[in-house]
């Protein structure tokens, strides 16, 4: 597909898309953007490999239970899935820095030489660790 024939595609979703800005309601917005996106992507699609089932997941790749499971949840959460847009405005897409933290601040502190500790206690010293490094971490 050329980026002449591409341009042809999204320019007839153009008008739709111009409408949805007179529309204040955010639920209907997100669906018809969402159904004007699929479509230009199926026309994509089709453009490019040739029909797409109206139902693809029942082709014989989904046999596997996992695999369908797999698209199911990337379709239903894809408009969650914008991580350039993250990246772009600084914020975190991993959970490195998290499960780090975990170590170093919580596993560090509770598993000194000769520490044993209840449940209750346990979760109250959490509290204290995290409130502390929180404190620490935002007091200017």
């Amino acid at each position: 597909m050329t980026k002449e024939e591409y341009l042809s595609l999204a320019s007839e979703k153009y008008e739709a898309l111009q409408t949805l800005n007179t529309n204040l309601n955010f639920y209907d917005y997100e669906k018809t953007f969402d159904e004007l996106w699929t479509e230009l992507g199926r026309a994509v699609l089709e453009r490019n490999i040739g029909k797409i089932p109206n139902d693809y997941r029942k082709l014989p790749f989904f046999e596997d239970e996992a695999k369908y499971k797999l698209l199911t949840y990337l379709k239903n959460n894809a408009y969650r899935m914008k991580y350039d847009e993250y990246r772009q405005r600084g914020l975190m897409i991993s959970s490195g820095p998290i499960e780090s933290a975990h170590r170093t601040v919580l596993q560090v502190r509770m598993k000194l030489s000769g520490q044993y500790w209840s449940e209750a206690g346990c979760d109250k010293m959490i509290k204290v660790i995290l409130n502390c490094t929180h404190i620490s971490m935002f007091s200017f």
